[in-house]
């Protein structure tokens, strides 16, 4: 009788009716370094899943937010150094509850600074002493976006404010050459419409001649250059209108001398159109 004890152990080998190739490969499947590999792979897999796909709760902050209701325009200073200060600060309020208001539709809290006035886009002019008008295009890159701002302000000779606050408006950018933010577009813009530049016509119009003869008045109009037109009065006298071609004369005579004034006061007569009062004021 054999001893049992005395037998080799049994070895588990690939069946001898496979290829060499095949036993060295299921040779390698079956050791525990490559079940140990596979397993770290497959772990490393579903963190990274994981990770990509778990919501986010909070929104990305990089910035400070406003706790005070402004945000303030860093470089207004340096570019309008005769800017009042309480003014400034009523602008950056008004522009806080435009940007808060647009925000609540992407989902992002106001910040406290950053905006910037776009460069090259400020138009600022003394029209006297007493009045400051200017228009300029306010950028936001924390938040990726843009108004148009037109505004104006008055100082009398001992520095009180004579225009009230309300004559600054803050516009969506509809001009699609002006966004430098695709995404924050008038569908997310809750701000005016159809920016109008501030003007200095329409700060000495209505006009009239010295002879009364006739008077100007301002209308907005797209097609010009400056966005505006004028509308002539005529109030001629009977020698002037006696005949057709004393007419034209005189109406020739009008559009001369309101060019000539619109120079005076450093405004190109190219930028405005002249309508005749019989034309009507529909533009």
């Amino acid at each position: 009788m054999e001893n049992s004890f005395n037998q080799s152990s049994t070895i588990n080998l690939p069946p001898e009716t496979r290829s060499p190739r095949f036993a060295k490969i299921y040779k390698i499947t079956r050791s525990p370094l490559a079940w140990m590999i596979s397993s770290a792979i497959l772990v490393t897999i579903i963190v990274a899943l994981i990770v990509v796909l778990a919501p986010k709760n909070t929104p990305d902050i990089t910035y400070e937010v406003s706790t005070d209701r402004k945000i303030h325009i860093d470089n207004l200073a340096e570019l309008l150094p005769n800017f009042p200060e309480d003014y400034k600060e009523n602008l950056e309020s008004e522009l806080y509850l435009q940007a808060t208001s647009d925000l609540l539709n992407i989902s992002k809290p106001t910040p406290a600074s950053g905006a910037i006035i776009r460069s090259g886009t400020l138009n600022a002019e003394d029209v006297n002493d007493n009045l400051h008008i200017g228009d300029f295009i306010i950028d936001i890159p924390s938040v990726e976006i843009s108004y148009q701002i037109s505004y104006n302000y008055g100082r009398d000779l001992d520095g009180f404010q004579i225009e009230p606050f309300a004559s600054a408006t803050i516009y969506c950018i509809e001009d699609e050459k002006l966004r430098i933010y695709p995404s924050f577009n008038e569908e997310y813009c809750y701000a005016n419409y159809h920016f109008h530049p501030s003007s200095k016509i329409t700060y000495i119009t209505p006009y009239e001649s010295e002879d009364g003869s006739y008077s100007i008045s301002w209308v907005y109009n797209s097609s010009a250059p400056s966005g505006y037109g004028l509308i002539v009065h005529y109030e001629p006298f009977e020698k002037d209108i006696s005949t057709p071609e004393s007419l034209q004369k005189f109406e020739s005579s009008v559009n001369e001398k309101i060019k000539s004034w619109l120079s005076e006061n450093n405004l190109s007569p190219d930028d405005y159109t002249l309508h005749h009062e019989s034309e009507g004021e529909a533009l």
